[in-house]
C-alpha cells in the first residue's frame, strides 16, 4: 500500500496546528461578563478604563467580523469560478482546447 507524502508547506500539513491554536483560543477567551471582568482584574484594568477602551473596540470588532466575512465570500466565489472552469463551462472545447481550435 502506497502512502502519499504531503508537501512540507501545504495547507493540509498546517491544518492540525491551526485547529489546535483556534481551539485553545476558543477555550481561553472569556464568554460571559463576569469572566471578562475577572480577566480584566487579573490584568489590572479598572472598570473606567475598560468602558473607554470598549467604546473603541466594539466598532473594531464589527469591522473585523465584516472583513472576515468578506474574505470568506470572495474565496468561496473564486473557488466556484475555478471549479466551473475546470468542468468545461469556460466556453472552451471539451477536449481542453480553450479557443475551440483543432
Amino acid at each position: 500500500m502506497d502512502v502519499e507524502q504531503v508537501p512540507q508547506g501545504s495547507a493540509a500539513r498546517r491544518a492540525p496546528g491551526v485547529s489546535l491554536v483556534l481551539g485553545l483560543l476558543a477555550v481561553l477567551l472569556p464568554k460571559c461578563p463576569a469572566c471578562i471582568a475577572a480577566y480584566l482584574a487579573l490584568l489590572g484594568v479598572t472598570a473606567g478604563v475598560a468602558g473607554v477602551v470598549g467604546a473603541f473596540l466594539r466598532p473594531a470588532g464589527f469591522a473585523l467580523a465584516a472583513l472576515s466575512l468578506g474574505v470568506l465570500l470572495v474565496r468561496g466565489w473564486r473557488g466556484r469560478r475555478r471549479v466551473a472552469r475546470a468542468d468545461g463551462e469556460g466556453g472552451g472545447d471539451p477536449r481542453g482546447n480553450p479557443h475551440g481550435q483543432t
